[in-house]
């Protein structure tokens, strides 16, 4: 890491502002995977005002996502949701549907870490906060969230897990051959 911030120094001295917008966000990466997240938030924000100067703040959404994620494990819930919720709004905007998810899954643990902080008595009015994130997910791919499963439907598997699971006659649509007629290959059988 000092190599990296040896670099930005010089980046700075040349006064190349992208260059440097882009080091200041990899020493906050690097910082981030270390645990050292009071450096790594300030080298995140001063990644995102480099961002804005440069006007390519919407190219560099992931910084607020990874903001808003550190924000999360120090405790500031508020200020988490707020750097999520403006990640969100810029995937969207660029209709980054994997991305997206990403904020949604940083989301679902700030969640996770505000009820973990919370006393047991004020669980109860926290509980519908994942059930309310899980039904606006649902809304948000368009699939209603009031389907419950039946019997009939989580019997047997389906979709992808169905294709993996089947033989590999059932996935090329033909029916499997019956045990013991006709399973050997033409050349074996006698």
């Amino acid at each position: 890491m000092p190599l990296c911030e040896q670099q930005n120094a010089i980046q700075e001295k040349l006064g190349s502002r992208s260059n440097l917008a882009i080091g200041v966000g990899n020493v906050a990466d690097d910082q981030l995977k270390i645990g050292a997240l009071r450096a790594a938030e300030a080298n995140l924000r001063r990644y995102i005002a480099l961002s804005r100067e440069l006007g390519i703040e919407e190219a560099n959404a992931d910084a607020h996502q990874e903001l808003g994620r550190l924000l999360a494990y120090r405790g500031a819930y508020s200020e988490s949701e707020t750097e999520l919720a403006t990640a969100l709004k810029m995937f969207e905007g660029r209709r980054e549907i994997q991305s997206q998810c990403i904020v949604w899954a940083y989301r679902a643990l700030r969640e996770l870490l505000l009820l973990r902080s919370t006393p047991q008595s004020a669980i109860g009015n926290r509980q519908l906060a994942i059930p309310r994130l899980a039904a606006r997910w649902n809304w948000r791919m368009r699939r209603p969230a009031s389907i419950a499963p039946t019997p009939e439907t989580t019997s047997a598997p389906t979709g992808c897990w169905a294709r993996r699971t089947a033989s590999p006659a059932a996935r090329r649509g033909r029916a499997p051959p019956a045990r013991g007629a006709g399973t050997l290959p033409p050349h074996q059988q006698r």
